[in-house]
């Protein structure tokens, strides 16, 4: 029994609680950067092509953060590493839009990208200490967080993005991005090659660091828990020894019945065997790669200021958060479909409503902002459960462990960074390509789910065959 399962129950409502704001920050830390691009590029100088590598850089830290902090725990308190690795990435936060210098602000972004990767990972771990056989209602929620901290990320930046008057935009200037401030007007060229150098009233660096500061705020929280605990431990270490002489020792036959529980928990472990699980893991790992809600985050806002509709950078900011928050709300309706629906029901009846939005983007983008918004929400609906849902399958088919956590959550990285690296240089000359790389990876995905399917199908007939072969009574002769 560890400490975690010790503590009192307001106490550990309090812990999580901490997580969950401190959760939520890093949230809010990936949801203002998807809207603030365009200006980020403006005043780094550089196309919107160019700022997508900016991304895939930071998916790469987040992969390199959540491996080597497993290996960090291990020697260091998870407390005292994660309030310091926070404390690191809300100073990075805090200062990373005074940057002027493209490549060292690349290199601002692979560091957050690994603290936020290794946070990430110590928050999760976090929970499950604390609540262990309780925890699936407590990882739920943090999830749930998440998804808030997208939907507010967007709303807190919106205010502070630099503003644009609607003019005409002509076939021979695609690639001028006009913005008007104080009476001046500044032509910038995007070109990927070369830019105009402006000096603007730039106020995208007040929300980094509010959220910078945020960070730190949980940083200092999650040192005084971890003092706080310190303290209460020693002082039950103290009254366990002074009350040594009446602790009992445990009797033969306590020993001989937890053996026994031991050993029934033991057998009642399905065990399958290594090439099928190896396989499932294999295909979910591939399924969780082609995933691409966080590229949809990202670039939704960029999408939208390029179709021939050409929404405001306030506009594409708002459309960001309504799909956020049509997300968050799929996220609380799959609850109660989960309890009536199996697995592979939630994952195909999301994937069909991915592809039904995905076609009314691909035919009504460019001509009915109505439709715009109609593709956009029916999508965040659509994507709400799809990694919920395949946590769940894997659960049900297979041993899970932190190991097979670990290679999914590697599996879902990565596709965020080669997904980006696919559109990088085509949303901005042609943003349909979003919509054509998701439609891709939601064919992908069926495909992976319908081999899934087949492979558990056939498995769970084994069984029932081995079953009737057991259960047939032996002739004697």
């Amino acid at each position: 029994m560890t400490m975690a399962s010790l503590e009192s129950l307001a106490h550990r409502l309090l812990t999580t609680a901490l997580i969950y704001f401190l959760f939520l920050q890093l949230a809010i830390r990936f949801g203002i950067f998807g809207p603030t691009i365009l200006d980020l590029g403006t005043q780094l100088g550089v196309s919107q092509s160019q700022m997508s590598f900016v991304f895939s850089v930071t998916s790469i830290g987040v992969c390199v953060g959540a491996i080597s902090s497993g290996f960090l725990f291990k020697w260091v308190p998870k407390q005292v590493a994660l309030a310091s690795i926070v404390v690191m990435l809300g100073i990075v936060v805090s200062f990373v839009t005074l940057i002027q210098d493209y490549y060292f602000f690349m290199v601002l972004q692979f560091i957050i990208g690994v603290t936020s990767g290794a946070a990430i990972n110590a928050c999760e771990a976090w929970i499950l200490e604390i609540w262990q056989d309780s925890c699936p209602p407590y990882m739920q929620a943090l999830q749930f967080f998440r998804g808030l901290g997208y939907i507010l990320g967007p709303i807190i930046v919106e205010p502070f993005l630099i503003p644009e008057e609607d003019e005409d935009i002509s076939p021979t200037s695609k690639s001028i991005n006009q913005t008007k401030i104080s009476g001046m007007v500044i032509k910038i060229v995007m070109n990927g090659t070369e830019s105009t150098p402006s000096e603007l009233e730039n106020y995208i660096y007040i929300p980094y660091m509010i959220n910078g500061l945020m960070l730190v705020l949980a940083a200092i929280l999650v040192f005084f828990q971890y003092f706080y605990t310190v303290r209460k431990s020693r002082s039950a270490n103290m009254m366990a020894s002074s009350q040594a002489t009446i602790i009992s020792t445990i009797t033969c036959e306590d020993k001989l019945s937890q053996s026994s529980d031991e050993k029934n928990e033991k057998e009642s472990k399905r065990e399958e065997p290594k090439l099928y699980t190896f396989s499932i893991i294999i295909l979910c790992s591939l399924f969780y790669l082609f995933f691409f809600e966080e590229v949809v985050v990202t670039y939704l806002a960029s999408f939208s200021a390029n179709i021939d509709l050409h929404l405001t950078k306030s506009g594409g900011a708002f459309l960001t958060s309504i799909f956020n928050l049509c997300n968050v709300m799929g996220k609380g309706v799959s609850i109660v479909l989960a309890l009536k629906l199996n697995h592979f029901t939630m994952l195909y009846m999301n994937l069909s409503v991915i592809l039904i939005s995905l076609v009314v983007l691909i035919i009504f983008s460019n001509t009915s902002l109505v439709m715009l918004w109609f593709g956009v929400c029916l999508l965040g609906v659509g994507l709400s459960s799809i990694i919920a849902s395949l946590y769940a399958l894997m659960e049900s088919s297979i041993t899970m462990n932190s190991m097979v956590c670990g290679v999914l959550n590697m599996s879902g990285t990565l596709g965020s960074v080669f997904v980006p690296l696919a559109i990088a240089n085509y949303i901005e000359s042609y943003p349909l390509s979003l919509i054509y790389a998701s439609l891709f990876c939601a064919l992908s995905c069926i495909v992976t789910l319908i081999v899934i399917h087949v492979l558990i199908g056939f498995r769970q007939k084994q069984h029932k065959q081995n079953q009737l072969i057991e259960e047939k009574p032996v002739m004697k002769f």
